[in-house]
């Protein structure tokens, strides 16, 4: 209760109640192996190679995120480009593309399937290390924010990433507001994720993406001031967002909302294409 009425009493920048975090999952796996899940049901048998899995894997990089960079420049909408580290060594040209266009590139782990909560705090520095050059050298940029593939954070990993100067990370699952986090190499900054990711709807319809958000959406709007609302690619809360707030076909009747489902379909599919299928 009294973390809810601080909450009440304070606003984000420009008074505004709720702030919109925009984000996109970039994520590859290493060579030869792909994710556990994609849209084909049938499992095959133990030790084979997943060709078509490693293939479904390349979309992103391929198509998957141009089609998203084109969707958010059509809508002025800034985002977060949470990107495996083996993606700026594959798909430099696109994650450059996001970094001129004003999108904000951060850390996701080297790969997908790397998963920190298996290695040492050597491996996990190397790791860390390793994701930051390689989308420096694509992007031009440090990044200074961070999610850990498949929430796989191990005691040791938020202090690394203080000591190689990541700022904040993007995937904490106990609070719905961002905070300070104290490690033993100094403080950063944990931001919520969301509980509705890909995975729930990844063999339904995007749609579905639309209504949870848009529901959330107007629950805070009049119930919880000061909130804080992470739609399917987020990240970075934004002035423009909030003023765009105003007149978004979120705050209109449900059933006056179809004529903008098209877009969000289209924006959620592209989504999962690029690889926002898995934390």
């Amino acid at each position: 209760m009294k973390d809810q009425s601080a909450a009440q009493s304070a606003v984000w920048p420009g008074g505004k109640s709720i702030a919109v975090l925009v984000s996109i999952l970039f994520e590859t796996w290493s060579d030869g192996k792909g994710p556990s899940y994609f849209p084909r049901t049938t499992p095959l048998k133990p030790g084979t190679t997943d060709h078509g899995a490693i293939q479904w894997a390349q979309y992103g990089g391929n198509e998957g995120l141009w089609r998203i960079l084109r969707t958010l420049e059509r809508h002025a909408t800034p985002a977060t480009i949470f990107c495996s580290g083996r993606c700026g060594e594959l798909y430099p040209e696109v994650i450059a593309a996001a970094a001129k266009a004003g999108h904000d590139i951060a850390g996701h782990g080297y790969t997908q399937d790397g998963l920190f909560c298996y290695m040492t705090p050597d491996e996990e520095r190397l790791a860390i290390r390793k994701t930051l050059d390689a989308l420096e050298q694509a992007s031009g940029v440090r990044a200074q924010g961070w999610a850990t593939p498949a929430y796989s954070w191990t005691d040791h990993t938020f202090a690394l990433l203080c000591q190689e100067g990541v700022r904040w990370y993007g995937d904490a699952l106990d609070i719905s507001l961002p905070r300070k986090q104290a490690t033993t190499s100094g403080d950063i900054v944990a931001f919520p994720w969301s509980d509705f990711v890909d995975n729930r709807v990844l063999r339904g319809q995007p749609r579905s993406y639309y209504d949870v958000y848009a529901d959330t959406f107007e629950y805070l709007r009049d119930h919880e001031p000061m909130g804080l609302l992470r739609p399917p690619g987020c990240w970075a809360p934004t002035a423009e967002l909030a003023r765009a707030r105003r007149s978004s076909p979120l705050r209109r009747p449900r059933a006056e909302r179809a004529d903008h489902r098209g877009l969000v379909a289209q924006s959620s599919s592209a989504s999962s294409s690029a690889d926002q299928r898995s934390l």
